[in-house]
């Protein structure tokens, strides 16, 4: 198993544990609020009056002798399916009151002893449907000619039983609705994070990929040099009695060797100084026209000796830019151009503006470059076959050129028409106007 594998694989289980911890402290709280409120709910019912209400205003005849009597009214409480008991101090049932007809003597002397030997507040089956029963001291509440007074029974206690069927139905709907919820969050989650974690390692993957061939394609480039130094090294020892002058073939191809490993070298240090976190961007307004033109003085030689025709065609050429990166990324973009030319070409440089940028391009006659060649000229040591000469090139320049530009804030592209030309598009930012 690689590397990348384990750190896709741990980077899952992490988001996994973090996922689950998440959904499971959620519903958990979802079920726990409503059991809290229907907990408070039934108590509440538990606790409910019967509201009991004696007057005087009643007359009762029996017979033909008629008598003033109070009149006692018991309401029920408004709390549905119960029923209610009144035990001595040893648990014996005094009395009942209860609001469905198939309520029996049985069930409320069982109902009695359940709730006096139990738990207050505990819940419990019976026939068939679950009830929650209280235990307090009986109180009795009397309103008589209007007035309202509280007296405690002495050694008489009120047991309630409220019907809680349809409370613990909803809790255990509730527990199952919970429980798939979460299964399929977590399904989904899986899925999801091997989805990211593959997108989410990809960069890395790459990273690694690339630096793996960078280091194949770095030691491919320096085995060369030192395979000629080796080599002339031995011719020389061979011919140790000769004078340094007959020998000159052989150190010639030393130092030529030295230089292209001194340039390679060279290329690396630079690539890596402008991909570090340390670099300093000095911007100022710049002349693009007017530093194409210096490159191309200083380039002279070379376009002389190709017989090559440059054509310059510009407007606003005004950039807000690193002086000394753009001067780096202009070398190189010309110097390919120029390199990629053929002979008695021409090479066509324009600049226009485009919004908030100035738009370079630099196109240049020639062999051009491969349409799958396109997206790779920009990876380090890339070079598309028909630039693989001994020009002396580490492929190394564009991945420069790249680098800059994303320093900059710009960007760099190619194009090309295959066997005519080849074009490099260069975007630079524009000083915006406060």
């Amino acid at each position: 198993m690689d590397m990348i594998t384990k750190a896709r694989r741990r980077f899952m289980s992490l988001m996994m544990l973090v996922t689950t911890a998440i959904v499971v402290a959620a519903l958990v709280a979802v079920y726990w609020l409503t059991y809290n409120s229907q907990e408070e709910n039934n108590r509440r019912r538990l606790n409910s009056f019967e509201e009991i209400r004696i007057s005087g205003t009643g007359n009762v005849t029996f017979g033909s002798v008629s008598a003033d009597a109070y009149v006692v009214e018991r309401t029920s409480a408004d709390i549905g399916a119960y029923f209610s008991m009144l035990v001595n101090n040893q648990g014996q049932l005094i009395s009942t009151f209860y609001t469905e007809e198939n309520q029996t003597e049985e069930l409320f002397r069982t109902a009695a002893d359940i709730a006096w030997l139990g738990k207050n507040y505990n819940k419990v089956e019976l026939e068939g449907r679950m009830w929650q029963y209280s235990v307090s001291p009986a109180v009795a509440s009397i309103t008589k000619d209007n007035e309202q007074k509280s007296e405690r029974l002495d050694e008489i206690y009120q047991i309630r039983f409220v019907d809680i069927t349809e409370s613990v139905r909803t809790l255990q709907t509730l527990a199952f609705t919970l429980c798939v919820i979460g299964v399929l969050l977590l399904i989904f989650f899986f899925f999801f994070s091997l989805f990211f974690s593959r997108r989410a390692i990809a960069p890395l993957d790459e990273v690694l990929e690339k630096q793996r061939q960078f280091v194949a394609d770095a030691s491919h480039e320096l085995k060369t040099p030192v395979s000629i130094i080796k080599a002339n090294c031995s011719a020389l020892y061979a011919n140790e009695e000769d004078t340094i002058a007959s020998q000159k073939e052989w150190l010639d191809s030393i130092v030529t060797g030295a230089d292209r490993m001194t340039s390679l070298i060279q290329g690396l240090i630079a690539l890596a100084k402008i991909e570090g976190t340390d670099n300093e961007i000095i911007k100022s307004e710049i002349s693009l026209g007017k530093e194409i033109d210096e490159s191309l003085d200083m380039l002279d030689l070379m376009i002389r000796e190709k017989t090559l025709t440059v054509e310059i065609s510009h407007s606003d050429d005004t950039i807000w830019s690193d002086i000394d990166r753009v001067r780096q990324v202009l070398g190189i973009v010309l110097d390919n151009a120029i390199k990629y030319s053929n002979d008695g070409g021409m090479i066509r440089i324009s600049i226009t503006p485009e919004k908030k940028w100035s738009c370079l391009s630099v196109s240049n006659t020639g062999e051009g470059i491969p349409k799958e060649d396109l997206e790779k000229i920009f990876n380090r040591f890339y070079r598309a076959e028909g630039a693989r000469t001994s020009d002396g090139s580490h492929g190394l320049g564009l991945s420069i050129a790249q680098a800059v530009m994303r320093q900059l804030g710009g960007t760099i592209t190619a194009d090309s028409v295959l066997g005519q030309s080849a074009t490099f598009s260069l975007r630079f930012p524009q000083k915006q106007s406060k």
